[in-house]
């Protein structure tokens, strides 16, 4: 049974093109077992054997720089941090918003760092809303508006490309029930 969640960065967005069954025959390659794949956004759940969380990470990345020639990012979580950061999800579910995202990033220093640049006026005016928990951002924001709002944008700097993947609470919600 898959006992660590990857999230992998931007791929199948931005010109990145890879299949997850690609990803997995890489990984399985890699002395990886028990590889399933959660939609086609890069959630891989797999076995690391011996390895450390760390070393998963650093080792995934190398996998898939190689096998696919882009530079890999990846943020590593156990079932447990999976469960807490879904249970941590501090809004209403809305019908009225976009699908929640959770923003994950390699530091809270990241997380404090958007937390403290975007002013509670102009997530207002944008009809967003935004809370820390750890290395996660939960952000909220009108459907349709999840490119153009100020946390967008501030997210989009280049500096935050290695730091922090973007997910739906949705996606979450299938990644914890497929590792339960």
């Amino acid at each position: 049974m898959p006992n660590l969640a990857v999230f992998l960065r931007g791929i199948n967005v931005g010109g990145i093109r890879m299949s997850m069954s690609s990803v997995q025959e890489a990984l399985t390659a890699a002395n990886y077992d028990n590889i399933a794949t959660v939609l086609a956004t890069g959630n891989v759940l797999l076995n690391p054997g011996s390895r450390t969380p760390d070393e998963v990470k650093t080792d995934v990345e190398r996998v898939l720089r190689a096998a696919f020639g882009y530079e890999a990012w990846v943020i590593v979580k156990s079932p447990e941090q999976v469960r807490a950061l879904v249970d941590g999800y501090p809004f209403d579910r809305s019908s009225t918003m976009h699908h929640a995202y959770g923003v994950l990033a390699t530091s809270a220093e990241a997380i404090d760092e958007v937390l403290g640049a975007v002013t509670q006026e102009e997530m207002l005016a944008a009809g967003e809303r935004i809370a820390g928990f750890g290395d996660v951002l939960w952000w909220e924001c009108p459907k349709g508006e999840s490119l153009g709002t100020p946390v967008a944008k501030y997210l989009a700097k280049a500096k935050f490309k290695p730091l922090v993947t973007t997910r739906n609470l949705n996606t979450f919600d299938k990644v914890l029930a497929k590792l339960s």
